[in-house]
């Protein structure tokens, strides 16, 4: 609460764990003090970024620094889902149909 008298227009990134319920409380605490703005609140999850990049590096025998999964969701096990299908060399482990190969799965459990 104390940023807000220093700035108004400050982008908040939570950290602290569990980010998934910190972020809200977050929004809840901007919103009555009349300055919530979705676009400058955010939840910061690299350690599942960190995570799925390195699964998905030594999967694919890939270089880490040449890697980058997008992840979304919270930071609660069942709730952390990372974006395989927005990684350009993981792209071959998926069909035409959508249907995920067993390599890709294999993958996806690994992540999760």
């Amino acid at each position: 609460m104390q940023l807000l008298f220093f700035s108004m227009q400050a982008i908040l990134n939570i950290i602290s764990n569990p980010v998934n319920s910190t972020v809200p409380i977050a929004a809840e605490v901007l919103k009555a003090a009349g300055v919530y703005d979705k676009k400058k609140l955010m939840g910061v999850t690299t350690l599942d970024v960190v995570r799925a990049n390195t699964f998905v590096a030594e999967a694919k025998g890939l270089d880490l620094k040449d890697v980058d999964v997008p992840v979304v969701g919270g930071h609660a096990g069942t709730t952390i889902l990372p974006l395989l299908s927005q990684v350009p060399y993981l792209a071959l482990l998926h069909t035409h149909g959508g249907t995920m190969t067993p390599q890709a799965m294999c993958i996806c459990i690994v992540l999760i």
